[in-house]
């Protein structure tokens, strides 16, 4: 994971999500995230935080 924000679906694919649902989301404000054009991205600290947050609920 380069760069500082995700495109929705490559944190998708990283947390396990369909892009449809991350998108939905960072909409709502569960997420972190930018808008950048026509195009969401998701910061990659969000989605480490939401790694190490799943990791530990399992």
């Amino acid at each position: 994971m380069q760069g500082k924000y995700l495109s929705t679906s490559e944190a998708a694919s990283v947390l396990g999500l369909s892009p449809v649902t991350l998108w939905a989301w960072a909409k709502s404000g569960k997420i972190s995230s930018v808008r950048i054009g026509r195009n969401f991205r998701v910061s990659k600290w969000a989605v480490d935080a939401l790694v190490a947050e799943l990791e530990e609920i399992e």
